[in-house]
């Protein structure tokens, strides 16, 4: 069974950061996304804010000039992944295995 495929519209909470592992470069990446939504005038508000980790193995790693800030679009595969804490707590977290990562402009 495949996975999730997801677009997501959101900008980016910190600068990625670009880093090697066993000879393969990774950018990784947090991206806060909100939905919008209209209020009773008719004005566009935000609403739940979502925030995800990502990660974009290979050539597009070293390609990237996005900084903090930016508006971005991702195209990938949602990934959940489970992990205990150092106080022994389980967590469970979603993350995109990007496929694609560039900028975008928002147009609300």
């Amino acid at each position: 069974m495949a996975l999730p495929y997801i677009v997501v519209n959101g900008r980016l909470t910190d600068d990625p950061t670009v880093k090697e592992i066993n000879g393969d470069t990774v950018l990784n990446y947090r991206v806060a996304a909100n939905q919008r939504r209209q209020n009773e005038a008719g004005e566009w508000v935000d609403a739940n804010t979502t925030y995800l980790d990502g990660s974009l193995w290979g050539k597009g790693a070293t390609n990237s000039s996005l900084k903090k800030g930016d508006t971005v679009i991702i195209t990938g595969e949602l990934r959940q992944r489970s992990y205990e804490t150092k106080e022994g707590e389980r967590r469970t977290v979603y993350e995109i295995a990007t496929e694609s990562i560039g900028s975008a402009v928002k147009k609300y």
